[in-house]
């Protein structure tokens, strides 16, 4: 006779796993890159400034919080602190110079990366082609509007259509969230990585300095890796046809206005 819970508890506890580790994605990336900052900047001071830290900490000494608030208190105010630190400091695979980084090795490593750009080169230059041979017989306010649609559906980004990936399919979302949260985690550590290499240099042999350097690249490379896959996994659904090609809606509604307004002939007729 089987023991254990019920197959549709099993199922009920996996839902609210699922539900629940996107959220635990979010609180790691800032409470683990302020841990680390926090850890590099102390251990930096303590070796190589030690007259200054002790200078920093002298008029909280008196104080005693730890024992006045508890152990556990401490230990939440120094998460909290942690993850405020986090949150400024940390590093996201889709902004400032670290988006321009992914985006450039994208194009060299990135899987399927020459067939969704061939695919989207298709698309933008039989609407743009479409587009003028309608451009005598609509509206010049629609016309703008549209080349204008054109042109921003060519560059939509990956965040964008990450978004629109979550109602298409959960689980590729989830797998590519999960990727992207992994490189920020890893990129995120980079920097006091370096800082705390910088640091053991005075302090210890060379060797576990260049140690901490090797670490902090490997996790870097590792960050960037998961970061193009989680664009190819989104360029994969476009490609496959899970996931609606940003040009595709605007194709089929200029498709749409082509047929109602028949491109006029050199005869004086439409085509």
């Amino acid at each position: 006779m089987p023991h254990g819970p019920p197959h549709g508890v099993n199922q009920e506890g996996a839902l609210i796993l699922t539900n629940l580790l996107p959220g635990l994605r979010e609180l790691r990336v800032p409470l683990g890159c302020g841990a680390a900052w926090l850890a590099s900047f102390y251990l930096l001071m303590a070796w190589r400034f030690p007259d200054a830290l002790d200078s920093l900490v002298a008029p909280f000494r008196g104080l005693a919080w730890p024992e006045w608030l508890g152990q556990g208190a401490a230990l939440s105010i120094t998460a909290f602190a942690a993850f405020l630190v986090g949150s400024v400091l940390d590093v996201s695979p889709d902004k400032g110079i670290t988006k321009a980084l992914v985006s450039r090795l994208d194009r060299h490593f990135g899987a399927n990366y020459t067939d969704y750009e061939a695919s989207s080169d298709w698309a933008f230059g039989r609407t743009r082609r479409a587009l003028g041979e309608m451009r005598e017989v609509i509206d010049p306010e629609l016309m703008d509007e549209l080349e204008a649609e054109l042109a921003a559906k060519r560059a939509t980004d990956h965040a964008t259509l990450k978004t629109e990936l979550l109602s298409a399919n959960k689980e590729i979302y989830s797998t590519c969230d999960r990727y992207e949260s992994e490189a920020a985690f890893r990129l995120s550590l980079l920097l006091p990585l370096l800082i705390l290499a910088l640091s053991a240099a005075s302090k210890f042999p060379l060797w576990m300095a260049i140690l901490i350097v090797a670490c902090a690249c490997v996790l870097g490379l590792r960050g960037l890796s998961l970061a193009i896959s989680a664009r190819s996994l989104v360029r994969q659904a476009c490609l496959s046809g899970l996931l609606a090609h940003p040009l595709t809606a605007l194709e089929s509604r200029v498709s749409t206005l082509k047929a109602t307004h028949p491109a006029p002939t050199l005869e004086g007729g439409t085509k």
